[in-house]
């Protein structure tokens, strides 16, 4: 990761890189590190996606599904919507 974020190379791959790595915290139930790392991914990916892409969906998808499995369902509606 560390490579990948100080290489001069595409900063959406680094997005799906923070991506996959939250999706792995999520299934390890460490919610709020994934959030986190979601967080960055989405900051990267609405910077440079257009907003109906599919990759920033799938972030959006991800940061839903990261609140519901806490049980904040309002917090996961803002990004389904």
């Amino acid at each position: 990761l560390a490579i990948q974020e100080n290489a001069s190379g595409n900063p959406l791959n680094v997005a799906t890189t923070y991506n996959h790595m939250a999706d792995t915290l999520r299934q390890m139930h460490q919610y709020s590190s994934a959030l986190a790392w979601l967080k960055r991914a989405l900051e990267i990916r609405e910077k440079l996606l257009p907003r109906d892409h599919i990759d920033l969906a799938a972030t959006y998808h991800s940061l839903s599904q990261t609140y519901r499995a806490i049980g904040e369902h309002f917090s996961a509606m803002e990004y389904i919507t």
